[in-house]
């Protein structure tokens, strides 16, 4: 990177002259949770691949935003049970194994590098660079328990180890439709390195 037109400085060209700057951004969608199945039993059939859980026309499939990073996954469920229902009995759902509206959380790539070479001599030069992995640190959860809304949750009785039983309010969730299981948490915290290079 060419230092700035706009000087004359000898020293400013030194300082801000030379630079390396470099980015790799990835934004998708979350992927898509499959839809829970039918209770039924009329998915153990062998001429009927699946059978799925109606959905509710009108009924909010979240409970919270999976991507507003606002509400504790220990204590909050995220999924809406009241969103679907069950076929009548002796009858096939009619939902689809997927919906476009029905999604994990996004969980985007950001890394960032900035780096530059100095030179000492003609045939001699230094090259300093810093590398950043996940750079603005951001929190990834798994995907939502999302296979029985029928089941009621279930909670930590006394302590996050304990026996559990009926959730009240501000219990710690153990299990449940739209629970998200904090234990285990993918992705790759911030992390940063600087490697150098002499060559000569």
């Amino acid at each position: 990177m060419p230092a700035p037109g706009w000087t004359s400085s000898k020293i400013l060209k030194h300082v801000l002259g030379g630079w390396q700057t470099g980015a790799l951004a990835t934004y998708a969608s979350g992927a898509p949770i499959l839809v829970p199945a039918s209770a039924n039993l009329l998915n153990t059939y062998t001429f009927e691949t699946a059978s799925y859980l109606n959905r509710v026309p009108g009924v909010p499939l979240f409970l919270k935003n999976l991507n507003c990073h606002c509400f504790d996954p220990t204590k909050t469920l995220v999924l809406n049970a009241a969103a679907w229902t069950s076929p009548p009995p002796g009858t096939f759902g009619t939902s689809a194994a997927y919906y476009s509206d029905y999604r994990a959380q996004r969980h985007p790539v950001e890394n960032f590098s900035v780096g530059r070479t100095f030179r000492i001599r003609e045939q001699m030069n230094l090259t300093i660079r810093a590398e950043f992995i996940n750079i603005f640190n951001r929190t990834v959860f798994p995907a939502p328990s999302a296979t029985s809304p029928l089941t009621p949750p279930t909670c930590f009785v006394s302590g996050n180890n304990g026996p559990t039983g009926a959730c009240q309010p501000g219990s710690t969730i153990a299990s449940g439709f739209g629970f998200i299981q904090t234990a285990s948490i993918p992705g790759t915290p911030r992390q940063g390195q600087i490697a150098a290079r002499f060559r000569f």
